[in-house]
């Protein structure tokens, strides 16, 4: 009788346990091995179909004159937005295949500035037939990569890298060149070319200095949550593909919200209409919605040698940006520094070194846009822009900008290929 009472008593408190028990092992348990293999397999193949690709580094030689604005760079990054290769099911989840990026680069070493873009070999025909077709006094080589040579010892040499981020929502646009008035083709002595300081602090740097500059970009889709990167809004309270252009739309139905009419013969302050700089925001969102949109990854690294090291250098990398900027829109901000703001964050002198390895890494493999392939911690900082704002940010100045250390090519060797896809 006794045993048949604590039976009771153990099977009434314990009895709802073991069938949540139960249902997590039948149930729960399966979901959740389900969706980590899912998780596995995805990255699997696309690990093995990077391994299958091969990666290029064009060098873009400028002529002594080019007259071009900052138009003719948008055209050609037009030309990048390239969603190819993970098309269907099949292609993305059995093949592994993704969309291609590339990486749009502005590198000083011992003060020679040099342009460049990264990306895998089966697009060298197409950067090429269109950068030609831009710009038909450039010349372009295929080189050897820059950084592949580099590695951080501490002893030998000393760096500094950080990513930059957007402070403010993508779709806020930044200043781009039709604010600098470049649109217009002003002739070169009028030119304000936002580009120039960039040119000329890359161009002060010192022999042992480096400073690289990378802007990878891959052409901006709807998405879903993991395992794919995702511009996923939580406030659609679903898996459903969402694009940049759901928060703008978004943000501009509230901007709007404000620009009420009274009623007749009423007046309500809390109704006035929007101020003109309110309108002028939703004027440059509105505007920005009419252009192609690319994920972007900006990173950028000072490297030099431990003598010539130079901390006051450091400024001139990180507000290399900073004339994009504006009060009313959108700015750029360093982020994930390779640095600590209190000693005694790193007391052991292991964490900084780390950090400065890893981004080392990240930038020799052009690496941002996946997450199983970024090391554990790091924060990916991807935001969306649109042609009119990259091709502010990269384009080839013209000869406004008289660095003397900038090299330009005096006229071109050869000929474009004649045998280039149109």
């Amino acid at each position: 009788m006794i045993q048949e009472f604590y039976a009771s008593i153990l099977s009434t408190l314990f009895g709802p346990v073991i069938r949540l028990v139960y249902i997590a092992a039948v149930i729960i348990l399966p979901i959740i091995l389900a969706r980590a293999f899912w998780s596995n397999w995805v990255t699997y193949v696309r690990a093995v179909f990077l391994a299958k690709q091969k990666y290029i580094l064009l060098e873009l030689r400028l002529p002594k004159e080019q007259l071009k604005s900052p138009l003719a760079m948008e055209l050609f990054i037009t030309s990048l937005y390239q969603t190819g290769g993970e098309g269907t099911r099949y292609d993305k989840y059995w093949l592994g295949g993704m969309r291609p990026w590339f990486s749009l680069e502005l590198v000083s070493i011992d003060g020679r500035i040099r342009f460049f873009i990264w990306s895998r070999e089966r697009w060298k025909s197409v950067i090429e037939s269109q950068i030609y077709g831009q710009y038909p006094e450039i010349e372009i080589a295929q080189v050897n990569d820059y950084a592949s040579g580099i590695y951080f010892d501490p002893e030998v040499i000393n760096m500094f890298a950080c990513d930059f981020k957007k402070t403010a929502a993508s779709h806020i646009p930044i200043k781009t060149y039709l604010d600098f008035g470049l649109d217009k083709d002003p002739k070169e002595e009028f030119k304000i070319d936002p580009m120039t300081p960039v040119i000329e602090y890359l161009g002060s740097l010192r022999k042992g200095e480096q400073v690289w500059i990378q802007i990878m970009i891959r052409a901006h889709k709807k998405e879903r949550t993991h395992p794919d990167w995702a511009w996923y809004n939580p406030s659609t309270w679903s898996n459903k593909p969402v694009g940049w252009e759901h928060d703008a739309k978004a943000d501009i139905k509230k901007r709007m919200s404000r620009d009420k009419k009274p009623k007749e013969g009423e007046f309500n302050i809390a109704e006035l209409s929007m101020t003109k700089g309110e309108r002028a925001v939703v004027e440059a969102i509105e505007h920005n919605l009419s252009k192609i949109a690319f994920d972007v990854g900006i990173r950028a690294i000072y490297i030099a040698k431990k003598e010539v090291f130079n901390p006051g250098s450091l400024a001139g990398m990180t507000g290399s940006f900073k004339q994009y900027n504006s009060i009313n829109l959108n700015s750029f901000a360093p982020t994930n520094a390779t640095s600590v703001d209190l000693p005694w964050q790193d007391w052991r002198g292991i964490k900084v070194p780390a950090m400065k390895r890893m981004m080392l890494g990240l930038y020799k493999e052009r690496s941002i846009f996946y997450d199983e392939f970024l090391p554990g911690g790091y924060k990916q900082n991807v935001f969306v822009m649109t042609t009119e704002e990259l091709a502010t940010v990269y384009h080839f100045p013209g000869s406004v900008s008289r660095t003397p250390t900038f090299e330009r090519i005096g006229s071109k060797k050869a000929e474009p290929p004649a045998n280039l896809p149109v």
